[in-house]
């Protein structure tokens, strides 16, 4: 997506946030890059938005603690990650959990999505043998 395409969608009302300059996973790489790779893509939004860019998403949903601190850091207010489940208020706001609402969902899939998918991914997330057999399950391609 470029400039334009950018500043047009601003100004239609969507909201913009960050997602990191070259799309790097931020788990691995060393502090030095993270802060880089997170505050240039922040700048360079900044310039073409002229305004804040206040949330950030984690590159396929990495990240370490060095890149959330980053986060935090460069001024973001929010960053999300891709675990799937309910926030709440005592949550870390710079690792937040989403839900994934299917375009044109049935109503069946809505309220999966709201109701019984976010405890059920809950639970996966408290007991460790859960997760452990769900990630080999619903490995990244």
């Amino acid at each position: 997506m470029g400039r334009n395409e950018i500043r047009e969608l601003w100004q239609l009302g969507f909201g913009v946030g960050c997602h990191g300059r070259t799309h790097t996973p931020l788990s691995v790489p060393a502090p030095e890059f993270q802060r880089v790779e997170i505050q240039s893509a922040k700048e360079e939004l900044e310039e073409i938005l002229c305004e804040p860019v206040r949330f950030f998403c984690f590159p396929y949903g990495h990240y370490s603690a060095a890149a959330v601190q980053i986060v935090k850091s460069s001024g973001f207010k929010a960053a999300a990650s891709v675990r799937v489940g309910a926030v709440h208020a005592a949550d870390n706001p710079y690792t937040l959990k989403r839900l994934v609402i299917p375009s044109l969902p049935s109503q069946e899939q809505l309220v999966a999505q709201l109701t019984w998918i976010p405890q059920a991914a809950e639970l996966v997330h408290k007991v460790p043998p859960l997760a452990k057999f769900a990630r080999v399950i619903w490995k990244p391609r």
